[in-house]
């Protein structure tokens, strides 16, 4: 990092002191912040891999893999490889995801209705109540495709405001290196009068100290960006992944028996059940908390380091 060097033309012995003391204040703030930010519980998601969907198909559902992983997400990603269907776009445009959420949990509840009386139907009333449940699973499909699509877009654009505070709260902390450079020169100005000599070395000695507790706070808050962004990452693979199997459900539907096709339902309506730990909704809450919590550590540390270097203001 390059130092900016300038020289103060004065410094009477209040001034030095009130310097002194308030250095010492702030380095006791930093201590505390990066003590509270080293003590956060980010224990994440342990839930197995699902590589494919044969594998999927014999595996319970709560194992899909939530956790970081080594691809990254970033802005060239698009937010689903799916378009949404053009019957469906003024839907899309005016409800937000909780309203599609709610139409999703409606359309579950009617195909749970229709696996009910499929049970006693004769042959006639049956094949009209299947082409009643492939109609409602489409519309499900479409349904949980365009939460898919708002869900991703959501978390791209918050990582980019979080990338943005991350960036504007590094520029700050390097800001500290120039009060190290503006207090280095003044010993060497005033290096024949120890009277003012010795204040501001121990000022310097605190700015320095106060930096590097900064910059620990700083790369403990990136590494839990990074956390946020492998889950990020991962929720929108096994997402895409699970709206190919939904697909291949629908394309198999007039020749899978209907015990094979509702059993397969049932697998993936588990996935949306809030209720359920490792479902998509539940997931979707737990990186939206991490996120929260990550912007105000992040403004918190910020508010510390710009007090610090504008005392006055």
């Amino acid at each position: 990092m390059m130092r900016a060097y300038s020289v103060i033309s004065s410094f009477d012995c209040k001034i030095i002191m009130m310097i002194y003391h308030y250095l010492i204040c702030n380095v006791l703030c930093a201590n505390e912040l990066c003590l509270k930010s080293r003590s956060e519980d980010y224990t994440d998601e342990k839930i197995k891999t699902m590589t494919n969907i044969k594998k999927f198909e014999m595996t319970d559902i709560t194992m899909i893999n939530f956790g970081p992983k080594e691809e990254a997400f970033t802005s060239e990603f698009p937010c689903s490889s799916v378009k949404i269907p053009s019957k469906l776009k003024s839907l899309f445009d005016t409800k937000d995801i909780n309203g599609l959420i709610k139409e999703q949990k409606l359309m579950m509840v009617k195909i749970k209705s229709l696996f009910l009386e499929l049970k006693d139907f004769q042959t006639l009333q049956r094949s009209f109540e299947m082409s009643q449940l492939e109609s409602f699973y489409e519309e499900f499909l479409d349904l949980t495709l365009m939460i898919n699509k708002k869900m991703i877009y959501f978390f791209k654009k918050e990582l980019v405001i979080l990338n943005r505070n991350m960036t504007t709260v590094l520029e700050n902390i390097n800001n500290i290196l120039v009060i190290e450079s503006v207090l280095n020169d003044d010993i060497e100005f005033k290096s024949p009068n120890l009277f003012l000599v010795i204040p501001l070395r121990e000022a310097l000695k605190n700015t320095a100290k106060f930096y590097s507790e900064c910059e620990k706070a700083y790369l403990h808050r990136e590494k839990k960006r990074n956390i946020i962004t492998d889950m990020v990452t991962n929720l929108k693979r096994n997402f895409n992944m699970i709206l190919i199997y939904m697909k291949n459900i629908s394309s198999k539907f007039k020749t899978d028996t209907f015990d094979l096709t509702k059993a397969r339902m049932q697998k993936v309506f588990k996935l949306f059940d809030e209720s359920r730990k490792a479902s998509f909704f539940s997931v979707n809450k737990l990186i939206k908390k991490k996120i929260a919590l990550s912007q105000r550590k992040l403004s918190h540390l910020n508010e510390v380091i710009y007090n610090f270097i504008n005392p006055y203001e």
